[in-house]
């Protein structure tokens, strides 16, 4: 205060002298003195310059950053912003749901150091490279064989096995008898049209307007083609799906044909059940891992019943066990196959070639069997898959989980004995308390990258939280193509499949057959959606128990083979009789995915348009 009394006694004695000049030449000096007394003495801030945001130069990459599951979404956001000013680090794609973000890092050691030692991050990890079970990329040629367009009331030799149906060994489609369907199947149709099932196709998308199946789709989302935002995000795109590769829409198809009452291969489907496409994979059968993410991300938020994937990938990451974990709890049926011996071909960790790239369906997994001229033509116990096959009398012989495949098969009393999740594949098997114990979310189980055995299950058919599905045949053994292990849970016809097949010459009206697991999870697919619709009060813990407890076992075989009858039977008896812990773990399960959904709509994220 000295300063100013000082300062105002200068000015006004000032102006008691004359001279207009020398009065402000004095003022301007006093003023400047005064403003330069008060910044040293910290009475005036000079403000600072602003720090520019860092610009980075050089190469970037794409990472699923895992946040604790303490953390809340305001953290996470905030952790974000400082990051994009600090490092350069841009927003992708953001993931509530487990509180993690796609970001694009730069390809700087220290920076990604930076990142992954957050106290509120629990782990980075690259974003890998997700492949379909089948593709397109034999040679550029389609991997489906092309067919005439089927008769009504006429069906696939697999969907004749399933409803217990007579058919020729050496045809691939026979017709069904009306007189044959049996009161329980006819009632169970009722009850889906009281009570239809919500399932996403999670895949290379589905062409909306082939004849089969156009009229059961419904929209879904594109995670492939996203909508670029100004900052940097990518935001999904809800809305109808392009199949530019085939895969989705033959999957589809298989599930459309045998959920139609009518047997019009799918056409009348659309009164018992409603498809959504969820496009994550591109016109090469590729995608990204947080593409799955997303994919559950979007099934939880939109009621989604069951969701089928025919996706592979051989390493388990913290991000996707924990989508996985929370879409179980969350009450979702997720059904995925467990891929086939042509996803080994390629070496590279997170990768699973696809069956119908060059193998299940193109020349290889046995020259021209598995959907060459075997497994259907003089195949399937013939001379089929591979010659005298797969090492035994082939494909039903004592090949295929006898002594085939590996001396004793598949590891010890076989894959079928006291495997499938016993002591069987090597032992306490792939993981210590092997994928299902303490695996598959605790420390084993491949969790920290190590290598899967080859041919065994693989991701995410491999987690507990799925139901595994392996291919068999005409006489309910192994296929010669399909991977197995402890992990599979069930088997489903995967050789020869007709269904709806745009990759041909006619996207709407076109036919194809196709083989590999991919090709026999729908049918786990449909079989669950009855279930769901006898009995919309199960959770999916009961309809993984009902599907295994009923299958079809046979000692040599690593797993129990699909068995619709004993499937439907048990629910029925189940809805006469209804036990209320299922009842309540139901119940508890819809009130987490609620939980889910309100944390999503109160992060204020756009996650899709």
């Amino acid at each position: 205060m000295g300063s100013l009394k000082y300062f105002l006694m200068r000015v006004k004695s000032v102006f008691k002298n004359p001279g207009r000049e020398n009065q402000m030449r004095f003022l301007k000096n006093t003023l400047l003195a005064f403003f330069l007394v008060m910044v040293s003495s910290g009475l005036i801030i000079y403000p600072a310059q602003a720090k520019k945001p860092f610009k980075w130069e050089g190469e970037f990459v794409k990472e699923i950053v895992l946040f604790q599951e303490h953390a809340t979404w305001t953290e996470i956001r905030d952790v974000g912003k400082i990051w994009k000013k600090d490092f350069d680090i841009k927003t992708v794609m953001k993931l509530p749901f487990i509180n993690a973000l796609v970001m694009r890092v730069p390809d700087d050691a220290v920076i990604l150091g930076d990142v992954a030692d957050h106290p509120l991050v629990e782990s980075v990890e690259g974003d890998g490279k997700i492949f379909e079970i089948e593709g397109l990329s034999n040679n550029g040629k389609s991997f489906i064989e092309k067919i005439p367009s089927p008769k009504r009331m006429r069906g696939p030799w697999s969907l004749l096995r399933l409803l217990d149906q007579p058919y020729d060994d050496d045809s691939l489609i026979g017709p069904i008898d009306p007189n044959l369907i049996t009161d329980e199947i006819s009632f169970v149709f009722e009850r889906l049209k009281e009570n239809k099932v919500r399932i996403a196709i999670f895949d290379t998308g589905i062409f909306n307007e082939h004849v089969k199946i156009k009229d059961s789709l419904n929209e879904g989302i594109d995670i492939i083609d996203r909508l670029a935002g100004r900052f940097g995000e990518e935001t999904p795109l809800m809305g109808p799906t392009i199949d530019d590769n085939g895969h989705g829409t033959h999957v589809t198809g298989i599930i459309t044909t045998f959920l139609d009452p009518e047997y019009k291969w799918g056409r009348e489907a659309k009164d018992y059940v409603e498809i959504y496409p969820v496009k994550i994979l591109d016109k090469y059968a590729t995608g990204d891992v947080s593409n799955i993410i997303m994919g559950l991300q979007w099934a939880i938020d939109n009621d989604i019943d069951i969701i089928n994937m025919s996706v592979g990938y051989r390493q388990d990451t913290p991000a996707l066990r924990r989508a996985f974990q929370e879409a179980y709890k969350a009450n979702l049926t997720i059904v995925a196959s467990v891929g086939n011996h042509s996803n080994w071909d390629d070496e590279d960790g997170l990768q699973g070639l696809a069956d119908g790239g060059s193998a299940d369906g193109g020349s290889a997994d046995g020259g021209s069997a598995d959907g060459g001229s075997a497994d259907g033509g003089s195949a399937d116990g013939g001379s089929a898959d591979g010659g005298s096959a797969d090492g035994g009398s082939a494909d039903g012989g004592s090949a295929d989980g006898g002594s085939a495949d590996g001396g004793s098969a598949d590891g010890g009393s076989a894959d079928g004995g006291s495997a499938d999740g016993g002591s069987a594949d090597g032992g306490s098997a792939d993981g210590g308390s092997a994928d299902g114990g303490s695996a598959d979310g605790g420390s084993a189980g491949s969790g920290s990258g190590e290598s899967l055995p080859r041919y065994s299950v693989m991701y995410p058919a491999r987690y507990s939280e799925v139901i595994a599905v392996g291919a068999s045949g005409k006489f309910g053994e192994l296929a010669s193509f399909s991977n197995s292990g402890e992990e599979m849970d069930i088997m489903a016809p995967g050789v020869k499949i007709p269904s709806a097949d745009i990759t041909n010459g006619n996207k709407k009206k076109g036919f194809g057959l196709c083989s590999g697991t991919s090709m026999a999870a729908p049918y786990v697919t449909a079989v669950a959606a009855m279930i769901k619709g006898i009995a919309p009060m199960l959770d999916n813990d009961a309809i993984k128990d009902i599907l295994i407890r009923n299958a079809n076992y046979d000692a040599q075989e690593p797993a129990g083979e699909l068995n619709l009858t004993g499937a439907i039977n048990e629910t029925l008896a189940w809805l006469l009789n209804q036990d209320p812990d299922t009842l309540s773990r139901n119940e508890m399960k819809e009130i987490y995915r609620q939980n889910l959904i309100e944390k999503m709509e109160t992060s204020g994220e756009i996650l899709w348009q």
